[in-house]
């Protein structure tokens, strides 16, 4: 069931079934950016959060995301993520335009523990035809468990067929290790080639990356090439 939370309805797994029922992949992606020392996330350090910023190809992850959009909708394939003002406006836009208008084709998740935190660019530059916010409620008050309670949400979604992973921060890993865990027959890639924390994600051990080859999430900048052999590992759903 949702509940609603003065204007906000807060999403409960399990409701809104209507959102869920075609195939669907898990985005997981971000422009990596300094944190201040205190909102470095916990098991992290300053160091890292530096490293991820130094790695990431901001244009590598835009082109990334644009051309996973643009296979995905073209394949009536939806996407789920956590909403990034850097991320959210282009996929809502790319979904206008390669994704027709019969129906909603993106699920955006955020946490309502910083609901006075997000930007308002997040909202006022997308347009949501064809997209739908999910807000998810916060935990104890805790900005870390509330992440953790929404990333949980996220990825329980009916009809995930694959994750990917893109660019991102600290948050990936902890979005890789839900995914892993709770969808571990559906497989995983992370396109190295855009920096941050996906490029050190593809370096892990036993890292699912079917034949879509390291080769080509970690070293092909043509992104068109790179999403046409993930789509065929994914075939058919």
């Amino acid at each position: 069931m949702t509940r609603s939370s003065g204007e906000m309805t807060v999403y409960e797994p399990g409701s809104r079934p209507e959102l869920f029922e075609h195939p669907a992949i898990f985005l997981s992606a971000s422009v990596p950016y300094l944190r201040e020392p205190e909102d470095v996330q916990p098991g992290f350090t300053v160091e890292d959060n530096r490293w991820l910023v130094a790695s990431a190809k901001p244009q590598r992850i835009r082109e990334a995301i644009s051309h996973l959009c643009r296979f995905a909708f073209r394949r009536n394939v939806d996407l789920v993520f956590g909403g990034h003002p850097a991320i959210t406006p282009m996929v809502l836009e790319s979904a206008r335009r390669f994704g027709g208008e019969e129906r909603k084709r993106v699920v955006v998740f955020q946490s309502l523990f910083f609901q006075e935190k997000i930007p308002r660019e997040t909202f006022e530059l997308a347009r949501w035809e064809l997209g739908t916010p999910l807000w998810t409620a916060p935990r104890e008050n805790d900005r870390w468990q509330s992440l953790t309670w929404m990333r949980e949400a996220m990825i329980a979604s009916p009809n995930l067929i694959s994750a990917i992973f893109i660019g991102g921060m600290e948050g990936l890993f902890e979005e890789a290790e839900i995914f892993r865990r709770e969808k571990a027959t559906r497989p995983c890639f992370a396109v190295g080639s855009t920096g941050g924390a996906a490029a050190e994600l593809l370096a892990c051990d036993g890292f699912y990356q079917e034949a879509a080859g390291l080769d080509t999430l970690g070293e092909t900048l043509s992104y068109p090439l790179v999403m046409r052999r993930i789509f065929h590992d994914l075939e058919p759903f």
